[in-house]
């Protein structure tokens, strides 16, 4: 039979049992909540960082878009003066060749520059191929009208004129091929953005 001193400390360790053990609970979920914040606000931080650089990316893009459109919206103003130059022998035209010239190689040498800073390889190489048979194609022909020899040149440019189609057709792939990254990046964009929010209102929801 348990004596009344033995009784009450018996009682005495379940309640100090009982407290500890609600203490330690107490104690844990606190912890558990603490951890799981700092987790929820790393991945927040890392979703804006992700919507940061999605939005850089699709900007970088957007500019190479712009610059092909100008080069070739040049190139065909150029090619097109330079046919009624050939037609008509007026030389007033010739700073309009050249000056569009000039601008198409300046818009090309820019889209170039701003794929290199992208990363883009494949695109790179896409696009100086299509300079470089652009060339190919237009070079002999501006000795030709330089040289005087405007009916020659006149000809060789209508004969090249199936060619010049084709590295336009080319030229629209790659400028479509960066309009479709750019709405991808900034679809991620928001994406990452929706997540960042969410993620942040959790987060003060948990500490409240």
């Amino acid at each position: 039979m348990e004596t009344p001193t033995a009784s009450g400390q018996t009682r005495r360790w379940r309640s100090l049992l009982l407290t500890e053990s609600v203490k330690g609970r107490l104690t844990f979920g606190f912890g558990l909540l603490v951890v799981t914040l700092v987790i929820v606000v790393a991945v927040g931080a890392w979703f804006v960082r992700m919507h940061e650089s999605d939005l850089a990316a699709a900007e970088r893009s957007a500019l190479i878009v712009s610059e092909l459109q100008d080069a070739q919206r040049y190139g065909a103003t150029e090619l097109v003066v330079t046919q009624q130059y050939l037609n008509s022998g007026d030389v007033s035209l010739l700073p309009y060749v050249i000056s569009y010239g000039a601008s198409t190689r300046e818009a090309s040498a820019n889209a170039q520059t701003y794929l290199q800073e992208q990363g883009n390889t494949s695109d790179l190489n896409k696009l100086n191929e299509i300079n470089e048979r652009y060339q190919d194609v237009f070079q002999p022909i501006a000795v030709m009208y330089q040289l005087g020899r405007l009916d020659e040149a006149n000809t060789a440019l209508l004969n090249a004129w199936p060619e010049i189609q084709q590295l336009g057709i080319e030229y629209d792939a790659l400028t479509n091929a960066q309009l479709q990254r750019v709405a991808d990046l900034r679809a991620s964009a928001n994406t990452t953005a929706r997540w960042a929010l969410w993620l942040l209102v959790i987060s003060g929801a948990a500490g409240a």
